[in-house]
């Protein structure tokens, strides 16, 4: 279907406009499990079940006069200490015998139960018994208003002129980590890759900004506080209430605070994200903040004032404020909201698709697929109605994809 419509003109697949919704799965919203819960009940149990049995093997050691033996704490490992100790049993006592029975009734397949959760979770913080890839998430439609969480997936789509170039079902509910595998997937489907990426903050990060600029896609991605910093730069040094931000001398790599005193710098810290990215943070600290008049409104700290920098970030962001608060960024801009949210509004509310029929992943991202093409159709059929002067029902405005090439030899420099 997307490749018709592209054919005919109608839309370029140069660029992009992503975002994503929640959409409910057909799970039960009762039959849940939480990570947290998992891990806190299986370390409290691990922590009970080696206590017990510790105190056996230490009763039996003494017996035979040897030193005891300690093992793994999985389920097979446990399971391997008790049967040794079952062969042990008559130099027990009989309220020691009564625990290991009921560790090796109990305890050992309760055990055995935690890992099974964690091998469906897959680093999830929750999933659903009736639907173990939905995970639960914020729904926002919620009837009562409050944003009960739901079992759901987070449905992430790419549009343009309003039509659905590409989907994609994930089941966590974070936008920022989903980027990267999204646009693989559009260059496995069309085996090509849009010059333009356009989406909102949700998506702003230092992984997500490295791998679109290194792949040559010119990122119109918000970070947070984007509108912030516009603010502060349209403000003239007089109107602002907040102190100046600390002059930084790159030749010889120091910071320089409000009150002129310098912040060398002291070493850097490695931080890695959920997805293995690492990112670096250098490390400036001024010399003496004790005397300085103006400590409170500068720093909480008690000691020196601290400043941790990412310069790659800021790097990409001055990028992407460019791209932004160019002309192509502008029309971008104005674009977004009515692109791929409009897209959803006629697919959940219009057509009233809130809520999956299937489960699984597979099947989910089937009927989503159906959905998609649904869309797509009705919007081409329309486009070519005409109405009873011959002029067509809903005229396609015609748009050009403009490459920006600045920001790659900025990003080169």
């Amino acid at each position: 279907m997307v490749e018709l419509i592209h054919k005919e003109g109608l839309v370029t697949l140069d660029v992009q406009y992503i975002d994503g919704t929640k959409i409910e799965s057909v799970a039960n919203r009762y039959t849940f499990v939480w990570g947290r819960a998992v891990d806190s009940f299986d370390s409290r149990l691990k922590s009970k079940v080696d206590a017990v049995l510790k105190q056996a093997e230490e009763v039996i050691a003494s017996e035979e006069e040897q030193a005891g033996t300690t093992v793994g704490m999985d389920p097979e490992d446990f399971r391997k200490r008790v049967d040794n100790i079952k062969e042990k049993m008559d130099k027990l006592s009989s309220d020691m015998q009564k625990e290991i029975r009921k560790v090796e009734k109990e305890s050992i397949p309760k055990k055995a139960e935690y890992e099974h959760h964690r091998e469906i979770l897959q680093g999830r913080g929750s999933y659903s018994k009736t639907d173990h890839d939905a995970t639960f998430m914020r729904m926002k439609e919620d009837y009562m208003g409050n944003g009960q969480l739901k079992p759901g997936y987070n449905v992430q789509i790419s549009t343009e002129n309003q039509y659905i170039t590409n989907y994609g079902i994930y089941r966590k509910p974070g936008d920022t980590t989903t980027l990267i595998d999204y646009l693989k997937t559009f260059k496995n489907r069309y085996r090509r890759q849009s010059q333009e990426i356009v989406a909102d903050s949700g998506y702003g990060s230092e992984e997500n900004y490295s791998y679109m600029l290194e792949n040559e896609m010119a990122p119109y991605v918000k970070y947070n506080y984007f509108h912030m910093d516009i603010r502060k730069e349209r403000k003239r040094p007089s109107d602002a209430h907040t102190l100046p931000t600390p002059y930084y001398n790159g030749t010889d790599d120091y910071f320089v605070c409000p009150m002129g005193q310098h912040m060398t710098y002291i070493g850097s810290r490695h931080r890695k994200s959920e997805t293995g990215y690492i990112s670096e943070n250098r490390m400036y600290m001024a010399r003496d903040c004790s005397r300085c008049p103006i400590k409170g409104v500068c720093t909480k700290a008690k000691g020196n004032r601290l400043l941790q920098i990412n310069a790659h970030l800021l790097k990409q962001k001055q990028i992407v404020r460019d791209l932004l608060t160019s002309e192509r960024g502008l029309e971008h801009r104005s674009n977004r909201p009515i692109e791929p949210e409009a897209v959803f509004g006629q697919i959940k509310y219009n057509r009233g698709f809130k809520r999956f029929n299937l489960k699984s992943l597979p099947k989910v991202s089937v009927e989503f697929g159906l959905v998609a093409l649904a869309h797509n159709l009705r919007k081409y059929a329309r486009s070519k109605a005409t109405t009873a002067d011959g002029n067509p029902h809903n005229p396609t405005p015609e748009r050009k994809c403009i490459p920006s090439l600045s920001f790659l030899k900025m990003y080169a420099a």
